[in-house]
This record gives structure tokens, C-alpha cells and sequence, in this order.
């Protein structure tokens, strides 16, 4: 439209009166405009829709429609509007009587993740910013202002190698064939998540973003060299991201950056991200000890994943000082494992009952209250084997399980015979120091039904049961 007014010796503004409009209901894209544009210059209606395919279309809800793609409409329309000043003095030179004429603003500049000109080698730049709409697209007024640094070269970008996101960019702009894992994403979603991983993958590797065009053409072209391969390689990428923050209080956001920071606050709610976000979300529960109910990036998470040593001690109401050799013990974290407690993270639910025993112990005095045995009775069943303490690390006060006495009762149980008959019964702790039979054994003989058991009915205690001591003979 620019050159189309210069083409005809009047202003854009100009132009649009002409065409019974103004500049603002052409930026604002008024249907009735373009038709009168149409009409005046024989646009058949497939060329009209292609002009403003390229031009952007607004779809409500501040998005646009760029390319068949949707867009964020800010990814389009930036008060700083940026090009190749090489691109537009070959365009004066070409026209030098009335430069105006032949100036293109080339329409895949406007895209915020368009970073290169691939003809000159050179990075776009900053041409003008405007923050009202129809100042800053007065193209007529505004490259009238610029010319003469054109034509300098004063506004030249630096020199820029194109790199295969750029040929990728500019293929899949023209409608081109895209054999990556990226012709099922949006074009918006891709290029964004781009620019965000490959941005931190050069944080990490030390280079510097002083230099802020240069460092977004780099990470678009590092974020793509892995996102283009899928899944796996954008996993395996947070996951050399993640393993650079294991410090005691480092989350997300210290592992992931601007990253994690963009997706959680501007594009959760964006379902075309949610492909993108539900890798990231992925690798979070594979590393951290996100809680059942918390949500991440959205979403609620519906089961805990890991347990570290510090969320399971707050679960479990104890220290960590006291949990975490527990754990060792167990052989769910290795004794060698140097990570801080908040970072010491361990399957929950293969472990689940690990964590449940463990809340559960009880005290020398309460196992013996809960099974009904005598100081000696409980020392000789754990000397023998019968009973094992759940812990055996020095100090530990709370070692047993209650269910482990439990169960040992109730298997006798359903071994003892009501009866006592006319035979001379005493208690199993009885027996072993009178036979000098251990307590082991006799238990031993009497599953292996070798001897028999007696207890009255409903017994619920240990020392309640008896055995006869005239049957030892009869053990192997």
C-alpha cells in the first residue's frame, strides 16, 4: 500500500481517503476498505486472501492469523519494527528517481522469531519504533525518515551465518514441506519454545547475551537443533538443564530459567504450547519431589512421583537427621549419596511401604504392650531371628513394627489347640530355659507341626501361649 501511494505520488494517508477509509481502519484491517481496494486494483478474491494471509488477520482474543497459523498478536505487531536496511537500499538503488516506489517491507520481517535476512548474511535490526498502530505503520513517513541512513548504511546489521532454523523458518513461512517433529506444532508454540531452551542451553555453556540480537539468533538455532528431533531430545536437553541445579533450595526456575518462568506465566493457559509443556512438566516430576495436588504449569498433579529425604521427613512428622539413615539402611538412597536432603529423591511409590514402616515404629515397651510378651520373651525372639527388629542402627529407639508381633500371634494362633488335654503345658520362654532348647527352634518345630501349641480361645498375647515340654523329643 506504501508503494503503491508513493507509486502514485500521494502519502498512505492519502491513499486510504482515497479508498474511502482512513489509516487506522487500515491497520485495523476494515473489510469494507480492502474490498474498494480490490475493486480499484482488479485483486481477484484468492489474491486479496493471500495479501492478508501474509499481512496477519486479527481472530480475536489478541491473536492473529499469520500463514494459516495462529499467533499471539504481539509476535506480529511490536512498536519496534525490524528488517534488513541491506534488503531496502537495494530497493532505493533500484529506483533511485523515487526510492519510495520500489521500498518492500518484506512481510516475514514482522515475525518477532524472524531473526536473519539469508540473502545478505546479515541480522535484521531495529528500523523505527512507534508505539501507537498507526504511526508506527505509516511505512510512507516512516522509511522517509530512515532513507538517508539507508542509504549510509549506518543502520546495517552485523554479519549472521543462516543456520537451519532459519531455512526451516522460511520454508514452512512459504508453505513449504516440514519433515521435523515440528509439522505437527504450532509455528508460534515451536519457534517461542526454541528460543526459550536454546537460550538456556547457551546460559549454561557460558555464552554471553550482552548482545541481545546476536544471542536470540543463537539460541533460536541451538533450541531448534534439538527440538526438531522430538520428545526424546528435548527430554534429554531439560535433563542436562536440570542436572546443572542440584544445590540444596534450587527448583525450577533456577534449572530452567527464563524458560520455566515463560512457560508457567504467559503460556500455560495456551494450548498450543501444552505439547511443549507437557515434556517440561515430564522431566520436573522425574527430577523433583512435586506433592499430589500441586500444580505445575496448569496442571494438577494427581500422584507424587518422588519422595526426597526432606519432603518424606515432613510427611513422616520426623528430622531428616533421623530419616535419612533409615533410608540408607533400607537401600533406598546409597550410603555414598552426596546430595542435600531436599534434592535426595527416591521412588515413592516403590518405596511407599519402606515410608509406611518407618512411620510406624514403635518403642521395645510398646511392641511388648501390643504382642503381650515379657522383656525376655521379645529379646529371645529377636536373638533367635523370629522377630527382626525393622532397624538396627545404634541408638534407634523406635526399631519395631507392630503388624511384624501381630502377625507372629496370629499364625500360632491359627496353629494352637483349645484343648490342653491332661499334659503339662508352660509357656514357649518357660520351655527354652528349662529344655535349653532356644526359642527359635521350639517356633520352628511348631510350624513344621512337630509340636503342638495350646492358647485359650480369643488369646491375643504372646506369653499365652504354651507348649508341651515332654513332645521336644519329637523335633528335628
Amino acid at each position: 500500500m506504501a508503494r503503491l501511494a508513493a507509486s502514485k505520488g500521494v502519502t498512505l494517508h492519502q491513499l486510504v481517503l482515497d479508498l474511502g477509509g482512513s489509516l487506522k481502519r487500515l491497520v485495523n484491517q476494515d473489510r469494507a476498505l480492502f474490498e474498494n481496494l480490490a475493486a480499484w486494483a482488479g485483486l481477484q478474491p484468492a489474491q486479496l486472501e493471500e495479501l492478508l494471509s501474509w499481512t496477519g488477520e486479527p481472530i480475536g482474543d489478541v491473536r492473529m492469523r499469520f500463514r494459516g497459523e495462529r499467533f499471539v498478536s504481539r509476535a506480529l505487531r511490536n512498536p519496534i519494527v525490524q528488517g534488513c536496511p541491506r534488503c531496502l537500499r537495494d530497493d532505493a538503488l533500484s529506483a533511485p528517481e523515487d526510492p519510495l516506489t520500489a521500498m518492500a517491507m518484506r512481510v516475514h520481517w514482522q515475525m518477532r522469531e524472524m531473526v536473519i535476512c539469508a540473502p545478505h548474511g546479515a541480522l535484521l535490526v531495529p528500523l523505527w519504533t512507534a508505539q501507537h498502530p498507526t504511526a508506527r505503520n505509516d511505512l510512507t513517513a516512516r522509511l522517509t525518515e530512515i532513507l538517508p541512513k539507508i542509504l549510509s548504511q549506518d543502520l546495517d546489521g552485523p554479519a549472521a551465518v543462516t543456520t537451519g532454523y532459519d531455512q526451516w523458518l522460511e520454508q514452512r513461512l512459504d508453505g513449504g514441506e516440514d519433515t521435523s517433529w515440528l509439522s505437527r506444532q504450532s509455528l508460534y508454540a515451536a519457534t517461542t519454545f526454541c528460543r526459550l531452551l536454546g537460550g538456556e542451553l547457551l546460559r549454561i555453556n557460558g555464552h554471553d547475551d550482552a548482545d541481545p540480537q546476536p544471542f536470540r539468533h543463537a539460541s533460536l538455532a541451538a533450541g531448534f537443533d534439538v527440538v526438531q528431533r522430538g520428545p526424546d531430545a528435548i527430554r534429554h536437553a531439560l535433563h542436562d538443564l536440570a542436572a546443572g541445579a542440584n544445590g540444596f533450595l534450587d527448583e525450577p526456575q533456577k534449572a530452567f530459567g527464563s524458560l520455566w518462568k515463560d512457560m508457567r506465566d504467559y503460556h500455560q493457559d495456551n494450548e498450543a504450547f501444552e505439547p511443549f509443556a507437557d515434556i517440561l512438566r515430564g522431566v520436573v516430576l522425574d527430577v523433583w519431589p512435586i506433592a499430589e495436588g500441586a500444580v505445575l504449569l496448569g496442571q494438577t498433579v494427581s500422584q507424587r512421583k518422588l519422595h526426597s529425604v526432606g519432603t518424606a521427613a515432613m510427611a513422616l512428622r520426623i528430622t531428616e537427621r533421623r530419616l535419612r539413615p533409615l533410608l540408607v539402611e533400607a537401600g533406598v538412597i546409597a550410603a555414598d549419596d552426596l546430595r542435600p536432603d531436599s534434592r535426595a529423591v527416591f521412588d515413592a511409590q516403590a518405596h511407599d511401604g519402606v515410608l509406611r514402616a518407618i512411620g510406624s515404629l514403635v518403642t521395645d515397651p510398646q511392641m511388648r504392650r501390643t504382642v503381650g510378651m515379657t522383656e525376655a520373651e521379645l529379646r529371645a525372639l529377636e536373638q533367635d531371628g523370629v522377630l527382626q527388629p525393622r532397624t538396627r542402627l545404634p541408638g534407634a529407639r523406635l526399631r519395631w513394627l507392630e503388624a511384624d508381633g501381630k502377625a507372629l500371634v496370629d499364625e500360632l494362633n491359627a496353629l494352637a489347640r483349645p484343648n490342653p488335654g491332661t499334659a503339662k503345658w508352660e509357656t514357649i520362654q518357660t520351655a527354652q530355659a528349662n529344655s535349653k532348647v532356644c526359642v527359635g527352634r521350639i517356633i520352628a518345630a511348631i510350624r513344621a507341626r512337630q509340636i503342638r501349641v495350646h492358647a485359650l480361645p480369643g488369646n491375643t498375647s504372646y506369653h499365652g501361649f504354651k507348649v508341651c515340654r515332654s513332645e521336644f523329643g519329637a523335633m528335628e
